[in-house]
């Protein structure tokens, strides 16, 4: 029988799971080889921190339950850096393991499962619930320490750039096998959980050096007095020296007195500016005064390509996004090629060398993007003033900070972008580009399609935290489904659940109560609550969605007849079949009016009806909805869709109620070799499939192989569901029952 996952965010879904380990069928593989995942090479000149290094390798060696060390300081001191070089330095002693975390701003418990499915164990499915309770992020995490079961030696876990202490306290490892390294701009930090380090500056000696290594000796000895001022002038940070000391060696002719007396300046004009940032240390206005200096050496469109990184997640970025985004702002492939090496030459950004084979990743230090943001905010401040000032644009007073512009101005300001940019260009530019990816992902992404775009992720997140409102109207709907696909194959469901509320949120406030995205939405969240078994509250939304659908009489529209789809399968759940049956029927009728009677998708209704009629036992009536839904589905995707494996099972199930078990038998193989090539690797559509050829085996008294799917299917409905779920519980008595009769039959 079919099931109803298939109409979430109002695509047709249905079907979709996880390869089953089967003994049967599948080779075991062998154990996966620990996880080395360092992302960063690591800068080349790395100066001083060879006692810091060896301090830090001695905090995490002493014996205790579990070793959380801290690197704490000012950004700009190296953190990130330091670790790096130690987790390379020390990679061997760390047999079981390295597990690196991005922790600034994001939700750490879903990246620490994301991580666990990427990189430990592939075929693992995370359970989404526990008892009836749907998981936090938080508490997968701890499932997945838990369950990260290294061979042996410890794992090293780095934290990158915690922000919050107490929502990490709550998905650290509680086991010795784990090292746990954070770097944090935090201090004072609790001693009975963290021993920290504070990473102070460097040394004179140590700076003076790194100055000569990018600079060259001779420069140096040359003016020497100046270059010490100089390092001092910078608070000693290695951000700074690196800046500057990128600018010097690109400004042969200059001399160090006029460099230093260039960043005095500088400084003091931008700690005169309002948008000046007052929460830096006097260090770190210094880097700001060196970050000034790069930036005014750089080309218009580098500047804006620069600002457009800023728009990025904290994390690593792919340059083909950057160069996808270019292309919306009409930016030659030379001109953005330039930007990237001239943004690299001046340290702006860092090369990813050591991306396993994979070339064009980039990233930015915290501080620099932080640098860019405020170029970002000055830019979009100076492009509103300036068009109001001017009569371009004239403000709404009844919708706050919402603006409109005639058309013709709009014509001659668009004709200007080759030369202009504003801060709304590159935000709508950035997510028009994510939300374009976010089209492509399918509704069950395997773990091949969950890999490539492992590192596009976060800015698909960034976009939804941030940027909705850049995002274009035809791809609203869009940038939520793409991502709440990804959080459902990796089970972080309750995401999923927080994406569809704040989705239907901002809908509403963006196209108002009355819009048919509005009823998408409903629709949208209807169909998680569906899949959780809260029928009631899935109901009740459904029943808001038809309402708001009939006064937009779009009963002639395909997104209606997905709506009593899902509400006809909330009453069949629900055992309302009298309900279910006409909403079925309109539906099918819908479908047949809209694509005509022979189109595939008609498949999955015809056999949501057959469905119903058996059961209530109706099979004659069911049969040959079921043959035709089978004959459709096949043209799908050429035979390789979910929808064919549902539609297999459902000829199977059909025929075992029958008594036609030979047949029900044959389509029941062809289901479970279909769906090793079609559907992912933890799907829930497996367990059921497993205990019904379990039950028709037991009615042939086939106990080995009856028990054989039980154990599997046990194995899988524990993931799903808990081990003290009903479901849970249903399926250990029907395998208790089958072992009894088997060591009956044995004595």
């Amino acid at each position: 029988m079919t099931s109803n996952n298939e109409n979430w965010f109002g695509l047709n879904i249905k079907g979709g799971s996880p390869k089953i380990n089967n003994p049967i069928f599948i080779n075991q593989p062998p154990p996966p080889q620990p996880p080395k995942y360092i992302p960063y090479q690591g800068v080349a000149h790395f100066v001083g921190r060879e006692c810091e290094l060896n301090t830090l390798h001695e905090k995490l060696k002493q014996p205790r339950l579990i070793a959380i060390s801290a690197v704490a300081g000012m950004g700009g001191v190296g953190k990130t850096e330091l670790v790096t070089r130690y987790a390379r330095q020390h990679e061997a002693y760390y047999l079981g393991g390295i597990c690196w975390i991005n922790a600034r701003n994001t939700n750490l418990g879903a990246e620490i499962v994301r991580f666990y499915q990427m990189h430990v164990d592939t075929s693992a499915k995370v359970p989404q619930n526990l008892d009836g309770k749907l998981l936090h992020p938080n508490e997968q995490a701890i499932w997945c320490w838990n369950h990260w079961k290294p061979s042996s030696g410890l794992v090293l876990v780095i934290l990158d750039d915690v922000t919050d202490l107490r929502s990490c306290r709550e998905v650290l490892p509680t086991n010795n096998r784990f090292n746990v390294l954070i770097t944090t701009r935090l201090r004072n930090l609790d001693p009975n959980v963290v021993d920290e380090m504070s990473l102070n500056v460097l040394s004179p000696e140590d700076s003076l050096q790194l100055l000569k290594v990018l600079v060259g000796e001779k420069r140096i000895q040359r003016e020497k007095q100046t270059a010490q001022e100089l390092c001092q002038w910078l608070g000693y940070l290695p951000l700074g020296l690196d800046l500057v000391g990128r600018y010097i060696s690109d400004s042969p002719g200059t001399s160090l007195t006029t460099i230093l007396e260039s960043l005095k300046t500088r400084r003091l004009e931008d700690e005169s500016l309002e948008y000046s940032q007052s929460t830096l240390s006097t260090a770190q206005r210094g880097v700001k005064a060196a970050f000034e200096l790069s930036w005014e050496n750089l080309d218009l469109i580098t500047q804006h390509v620069a600002m457009l990184l800023s728009l990025f997640a904290q994390d690593i970025i792919p340059w083909e996004l950057v160069e996808s985004a270019a292309q919306r702002l009409n930016w030659s492939e030379a001109d953005v090629k330039k930007a990237s090496c001239q943004l690299y030459k001046h340290n702006l950004i860092q090369w990813l060398e050591d991306k396993e084979d994979k070339e064009g990743y980039y990233k930015i230090h915290p501080l620099i993007r932080e640098f860019l943001q405020a170029k970002l905010v000055v830019l979009a401040s100076a492009d509103k003033k300036q068009l109001y000032k001017h009569y371009f644009i004239k403000w709404l007073k009844d919708k706050e900070r919402r603006h409109k512009i005639h058309h013709l101005i709009r014509k001659f300001l668009q004709a200007k972008l080759a030369v202009s940019i504003s801060a709304d260009d590159l935000k709508q530019a950035f997510a028009a580009t994510m939300s374009g990816i976010a089209r492509t992902i399918p509704p069950h992404p395997n773990h091949e399609f969950i890999d490539s775009v492992e590192y596009i992720i976060p800015h698909l997140i960034e976009v939804v935290q941030n940027l909705t409102d850049a995002v274009p109207d035809e791809d609203f709907i869009w940038i939520f489904a793409g991502l709440g696909f990804i959080y459902n194959s990796q089970s972080l469901y309750m995401l999923t659940e927080a994406l569809c509320n704040q989705c239907l949120s901002e809908t509403k406030i963006r196209f108002g109560e009355n819009h048919p995205n509005v009823a998408s939405s409903l629709n949208n969240l209807a169909a998680i609550y569906h899949y959780q078994e809260r029928t009631k509250e899935a109901e009740i939304l459904l029943l808001q969605a038809l309402k708001l659908e009939k006064k937009l009489k779009r009963l002639d529209y395909y997104c209606t007849n997905i709506t009593l789809n899902n509400l006809a399968e909330v009453y069949r759940t629900q055992k309302r079949y009298s309900e279910a049956e006409p909403l079925y029927q309109q539906a099918l009728e819908l479908q047949k009016r809209h694509w005509g009677d022979k189109h595939p998708k008609l498949s999955s209704t015809l056999s949501n009806l057959a469905g119903l009629y058996c059961d209530q036992q109706r099979y004659s009536e069911a049969e040959p909805l079921y043959l035709q839904a089978l004959e459709l589905s096949q043209s799908l995707e050429g035979g390789q869709h979910p929808t064919l494996v549902a539609c297999m099972s459902d000829m199977a199930k059909l025929y075992s109620l029958q008594g036609r078990y030979s047949e029900s038998e044959n389509f029941y193989l062809q289901v479970l070799e279909k769906s090793d090539h079609i559907l992912p690797k933890n799907h829930p559509f497996w367990s059921p499939i497993l205990i019904n050829l379990a039950s028709l085996y037991i009615s042939q008294e086939r106990y080995i192989e009856t028990k054989n799917m039980l154990q599997q299917a046990l194995e899988k409905i524990e993931q799903n569901f808990g081990v003290n779920h009903p479901k849970t519980e249903d399926c250990r008595q029907r395998l208790t029952k089958v072992l009894n009769q088997i060591n009956s039959n044995d004595s």
